[in-house]
C-alpha cells in the first residue's frame, strides 16, 4: 500500500475517533449540566421561593444571578435562574429527569434544547 494513501486512511480513522469521542463527551457535558439546572431549580425552590412566587423571592434571584453571572457568565442570568426554576417545578422528582435527558439523539444538542425537548415529552 502507498505510505501516501496509508497516511491518508489512518489520519481518516483517526479523525473519526476524535470527532466520536468529542460528541460523546459533548453529550455527557450537556446530561450533567441539565441535571446541575434541574439541581439549582430545585434549590431556588425550596429554599428562598417555598413553591411561591413571593415578590422577596424574587429580588433574593436577582441578587443571587448577579453574583452567579460575574463568577460563572451567562448561563446563570436572572432569565436562566426562573427557567432552572420552572424546570425543577415541572419535573420534581430526580429520577424523572435522570430517565428523561439522556435521551439517545442523534445530534449533540445544547441544555436548554435537552430542556426543551424533556418539556415536549411531559406534554405529549
Amino acid at each position: 500500500m502507498d505510505t501516501k494513501l496509508a497516511s491518508s486512511k489512518l489520519f481518516s480513522e483517526i479523525s473519526q475517533l476524535i470527532e466520536t469521542t468529542k460528541n460523546q463527551v459533548a453529550q455527557k457535558v450537556n446530561v450533567a449540566l441539565v441535571i446541575l439546572y434541574w439541581q439549582i431549580g430545585i434549590r431556588i425552590n425550596i429554599e428562598i421561593l417555598r413553591d411561591k412566587r413571593a415578590e422577596y423571592g424574587e429580588q433574593i434571584i436577582k441578587q443571587l444571578s448577579s453574583q452567579l453571572y460575574q463568577r460563572y457568565g451567562r448561563g446563570f442570568n436572572e432569565r436562566s435562574l426562573f427557567r432552572m426554576v420552572r424546570f425543577a417545578k415541572q419535573f420534581p422528582e430526580k429520577e424523572i429527569v435522570t430517565t428523561l435527558v439522556p435521551i439517545k439523539m442523534k445530534n449533540t444538542l445544547s441544555c436548554w434544547n435537552l430542556i426543551k425537548a424533556a418539556f415536549m415529552l411531559r406534554n405529549i
